[in-house]
């Protein structure tokens, strides 16, 4: 959540077809996970260290790993971004009633769905 409120994530969306997939695979994740929905989403800001330049033309870290809004256009011509941060609207927490019964099998992770994208990891453990 930033801090005015919004809700945001760094985690890529998951089809409803690759639900089970990602609770089979994802360590985090099991049969008291929650899938959230979102009416819509657009880019928010990303994750960021902060420089400034200092004597003898070298950068100091100023910040770490902070939010920094698209709108900080200032603040966004020092930082090197390390995540995408997406805003959610209309988040409702729903179950995935019946998904999560799938035994975790032994063996390495594919590197490609069925349908040729990387395979899901982005749902929310319980809390």
């Amino acid at each position: 959540m930033t801090g005015c409120g919004r809700q945001v994530t760094h985690a890529p969306p998951t089809c409803r077809g690759c639900i089970p997939r990602a609770l089979v695979w994802c360590p985090w994740l099991g049969s008291e996970s929650y899938v959230y929905t979102a009416r819509a989403t657009e880019p928010y800001g990303v994750v960021a260290d902060v420089y400034r330049t200092a004597a003898a033309r070298k950068v100091v870290v100023v910040q770490h790993a902070v939010q920094v809004p698209l709108e900080a256009f200032r603040v966004l011509e020092y930082a090197l971004a390390t995540q995408l941060l997406v805003g959610l609207d209309g988040l409702q927490r729903t179950k995935p009633d019946g998904l999560g019964k799938a035994l975790r099998p032994v063996g390495r992770l594919p590197a490609t769905s069925p349908t040729g994208s990387p395979p899901p990891l982005a749902l929310s453990p319980r809390q």
